[in-house]
Formats: structure tokens, C-alpha cells, sequence
């Protein structure tokens, strides 16, 4: 059987040809070690394939695979009884059995993981009402799978949406990059928030259940209604804003007195975003043809990399825990408002074209509109920034002997000169020089292409924040490295509020590293003993 899988939805890290075959073979691999007779043609292995990619343990490299491969392993080996109480259907014979089905189903025979992961759910959730030899058995996986085409797989994962348009799992500093992802989503569903995105979406769910909004029983009144009766399953208006203030340091959610607000995030955020628009700035034209550059460029590429470095281990310091699966709720209601605002039925009541401008129509009756241009840049390029800061953990500390970024800024020069005097005097392009024999190629940490997208997505934050020349020199200034723990402190001991001994004294360090001026109160509970 031909099984694939589906491009939709696909996380950043399977997109490429290469990542995919990597990361079956991996899948492949586990079961061959779990003595599972099995293949890669076999429904049962395309099952798991599956599983994993809607559970979101995409990343081979992560320490979180092994432990969501046997979580899907084990649930791949169960089985379910049937409503006479005795009758156990194995559930590898229900994937073998949707897997024939769906493959009837296209004359090409193709069946996606995701697509078969995601039917063969919700046939064994119902297999008591429906066992595999009822007649209507068939004709349900045939509305499952209806669903899905039009839906599309619909996983857990830490990716948003397009809103423009191998790394390790641990570093000497212990930089966990799954935990700054995790706060990449938080920080981008942040700027949603600000964006009126949530609030749009339930407007547009109330107005279509009072039965105001002019769709029929079409693709979009089955999106708002999916999304009305998922509401239990996603993190409500107070949860978000916890998170916001717990995770970013944003005012106004209610955190738990056992955790310190991350109130340092914005400045390192910041931070990197001045360094990096320092660093572009200094291979400018100008400068190079002034005769300013010295070692400016080396300078300020390590500048970039302590900064980075500093927001990389407070992100992954407060990315543990339960801060994993809130991010990936808020992807999914992403995902899920997003599939309501690109939907044509959806657009077309409202008269516009497009997601953003459905949230520009709304936003008059839920408290005015945002600032859509700035709230959507700041969520696209923070992400993007956070992403690519996580992918290169193992870079941050140094250590490698090799510049953070590429110099090539000289050699674009003086081609674009070249170039721009040939075409004045209409001599023609200018040669293609070679490198000379036994010439050093510059080897960098982060790859050209990603140093053009540090560039360019900071480049797009300074723009819609209006930052001033003076305050990127201001923010991409040294600082001296904070101290960061690696894992969080321990909550307070059971029935005292306090944090008392040691622990007490390690949430005292982080709060004054972090510039937080305790008060007599925060220093009587951290330090003296309990006097219960």
C-alpha cells in the first residue's frame, strides 16, 4: 500500500524530502527494536507514522520522541471490546481495515499516515456503537475521512500558521530547544491576542449560533461549528493571559505566588533585536567605503550571540512543564481561527478577501480595531526569530572556533560597484572570479540563508516598533551574561507558602538577577522558617 504523508500542516522540521525519510526510517528503526513484525508497507507502521505527527513528536533528535514513540506504540498494541462485553478487536485489524478503505477511496490508491492515524481514532472511539462487522462500518470511515480531506490533519504541534505568507536536544547549558519553541508560540499567540484574533473568531461563532450570518450548511457553518463544540479543549481568555504574564512577563494575568514572572523576557528580547540590526547595519555600503569596519563585524557578531544566548536560556527556563502542552493548545486554536477566517464562505458574508481583513470587518462590534499590520508582524517575525534562535542552540555558548555569522558584505560590495560602473559605461557584467588556489572559505555557525532571515525578520520588528536609531544602539550595547538556572525552583513546601532553606534562597538569586527588588514580606517567606 502506498502510504504518505500529507503536506498539509506538516511541521517546519519534516518539510524537506530528506527530513521525512529521516525521520520513517527512525520510526521504522524503534519498531524493528520493539520486535514488532512489521514493515513499512504495513497499515500498523503507517499508523504510528501517523500518530506521531498529529501527537507533535515530529523532532528524532529530542528527547521527548522516545517517550511519545512508546506512549503511540502502546496505544498501536492495544485493543477494544465491542459492546458485547467480551469481543476484543485488536486495533491493528481497524488500521489494516481503513487503510483498505481509504486506498478504494482514490484512484491512486494513496493514503496519508496523518489521514489514517486520525480516521483509525475516532472508528475505535466508536467502535462499540459501530464494530468493524457492522454494515455500516465502511460507510462511517467514509464520512471520517470526508472530514479530514476538508479539514486536514489537525495535530498537536508547536507550528502556526503562515501569517506573511536538525538541532540537538540539549547544549553544554542545557538549552532546551522544544521549551523555546514552546515560547515562541506563546509569544506569537500573544501578539494574535493583541491582534483581536480570538476575540474575532467568537464574535464571528456567536453571530453565526443566534443564526445572523448568512452561511448555510456549507464548509464554513462546519468549521464554526467544530470550533463551537471544541470550546472545552482550548485555554480560555484568563488561562491565556496567565500564561502571557508567566512566560513573557506581560501585566495583568493572575500567576500563582509560587513563580516568579518572567519579567526580564522583553529586555533580552530586546536585546537581540538591537544586535542584530547593529550587526546588519555594520556591513552597510557605508561603512565599508568610509574605512569604519575594523573588526566591528566580529565585534558585534559575538554581541548578537550573547544576546541570544541570554533569551535562549531564559525562554528555555520557563518553556518546562505545562508551559509544552499550553502551547500547544494555542497553536491549535490558532490553527482552528485561522481555518474559520480563510474559509471562502466565511469571507464572503463579510464581504472582504482575506483573514485579516474578516478581523478589520468584526473588530468594530468587539471594541475597536487593532493595529493589524504590527500585532501580525510582531507574531510572523517573533516566532520566526524564537525558531531559528532554538534551532541553533548548540551554537549560542561559543565554542566552536567559528564566527556567528559570514562576512561577505565586502565582496557584495564591491560586485554591486563593479556591476553599477559597467552599467554606467555599458561595458557589460563583470567577470566571474574564482577563488585562488588554496584560498580559506569563511565557515560561520548559522548558514547564509538563516543569517538573511535574522536580518530581515529583525529588520520588520525595528520597522513596525519604530524603533530610533539611538535605542537600537542603546539595546545592542554589551551586557554582562545573567545567571540562569537550567531547571525551574522547586514550588513551595505543602501547607506554608514558604520556600523556605535552600529553595528559598535560589528563588531570592533569580529574582534579583533578574533586577526584582524583593519586599520585606517576599523576604520573610523566602527565608525564614515556616512558624506554623
Amino acid at each position: 500500500m502506498n502510504f504518505q504523508l500529507d503536506p498539509r500542516n506538516l511541521p517546519d522540521n519534516l518539510k524537506a524530502t530528506e527530513a521525512q525519510q529521516a525521520f520513517t526510517d527512525r520510526v521504522d528503526t524503534e519498531i524493528a527494536n520493539a520486535t514488532s513484525a512489521t514493515t513499512k508497507e504495513d497499515s500498523l507502521f503507517a499508523a504510528i507514522v501517523g500518530m506521531l505527527v498529529l501527537d507533535g513528536f515530529t523532532d528524532i533528535t529530542s528527547s521527548s520522541f522516545d517517550n511519545g514513540f512508546w506512549a503511540v506504540r502502546g496505544e498501536a498494541a492495544g485493543s477494544v471490546t465491542e459492546s458485547d462485553g467480551t469481543t476484543k478487536v485488536p486495533n491493528k485489524h481497524i488500521y489494516k481495515a481503513v487503510a483498505a478503505a481509504i486506498a478504494r477511496l482514490r484512484p491512486t490508491g494513496v493514503v496519508f499516515f496523518q489521514e489514517l492515524a486520525s480516521v483509525s481514532r475516532q472508528m475505535i472511539a466508536n467502535v462499540v456503537e459501530i464494530p468493524p462487522d457492522n454494515p455500516a462500518f465502511l460507510s462511517q470511515i467514509r464520512v471520517f475521512d470526508d472530514d479530514y480531506v476538508q479539514g486536514g490533519p489537525q495535530g498537536d504541534t508547536l507550528d502556526l500558521p503562515d501569517l506573511s505568507g536538525s538541532v540537538t536536544s540539549a547544549t553544554p547549558d542545557d538549552l532546551r530547544p522544544d521549551n523555546i519553541r514552546a515560547v515562541s508560540v506563546i509569544f506569537a499567540a500573544y501578539n494574535l491576542e493583541q491582534l483581536r484574533l480570538y476575540d474575532a473568531v467568537d464574535r464571528i461563532v456567536e453571530t453565526w449560533w443566534n443564526g445572523q450570518l448568512p452561511v448555510g450548511s456549507d464548509r464554513g457553518s462546519k468549521a464554526l461549528d467544530d470550533f463551537f463544540w471544541s470550546s472545552e479543549f482550548r485555554l480560555s481568555p484568563s488561562a491565556r493571559h496567565m500564561q502571557y504574564s508567566r512566560v513573557l512577563g506581560i501585566t495583568g494575568g493572575e500567576v500563582s505566588t509560587e513563580v516568579q514572572p518572567n519579567t526580564q523576557f522583553n529586555d533580552l528580547w530586546m536585546r537581540v533585536i538591537g544586535s542584530l540590526a547593529e550587526f546588519d547595519r555594520q556591513q552597510r555600503i557605508g561603512d565599508i567605503v568610509t574605512g569604519q569596519r575594523t573588526n566591528a563585524l566580529t565585534l558585534t557578531g559575538e554581541q548578537v550571540r550573547q544576546s541570544a544566548r541570554n533569551l535562549a536560556a531564559n525562554a528555555s527556563l520557563y518553556g518546562w512543564g505545562g508551559t509544552q502542552f499550553a502551547a500547544r493548545r494555542l497553536a491549535k486554536h490558532v490553527q482552528s481561527a485561522f481555518a474559520i477566517l480563510n474559509t471562502p464562505e466565511i469571507q464572503q458574508a463579510y464581504g472582504v478577501d482575506g483573514p485579516f481583513k474578516v478581523i478589520e470587518r468584526v473588530a468594530p462590534e468587539i471594541g475597536g480595531t487593532p493595529n493589524i499590520v504590527k500585532y501580525r508582524t510582531l507574531a510572523d517575525s517573533g516566532k520566526r526569530i524564537l525558531d531559528l534562535i532554538a534551532k541553533y542552540v548548540s551554537i549560542w555558548s561559543g565554542g566552536t572556533g567559528n564566527p556567528l555569522f559570514s562576512d561577505n558584505s565586502q565582496t557584495n560590495v564591491i560586485a554591486s560597484l563593479a556591476s553599477a560602473l559597467n552599467n554606467l559605461t555599458g561595458v557589460g557584467p563583470p567577470p566571474v572570479v574564482a577563488p585562488s588556489p588554496g584560498a580559506t572559505v569563511q565557515i560561520s555557525d548559522v548558514s547564509p540563508g538563516d543569517q538573511d532571515e535574522f536580518m530581515r525578520q529583525a529588520g520588520f520588528v525595528i520597522a513596525v516598533l519604530g524603533i530610533k536609531d539611538d535605542q537600537v544602539e542603546q539595546f545592542s550595547q554589551p551586557a554582562e551574561t545573567q545567571y540562569a538556572p537550567s531547571i525551574p525552583n522547586l514550588a513551595p513546601v505543602s501547607g506554608t507558602g514558604s520556600t523556605n532553606g535552600q529553595a528559598g534562597i535560589d528563588q531570592l538569586r533569580q529574582m534579583v538577577s533578574q533586577g526584582q527588588v524583593p519586599t520585606a514580606d517576599q523576604l520573610k517567606a523566602l527565608v525564614l522558617p515556616s512558624t506554623n
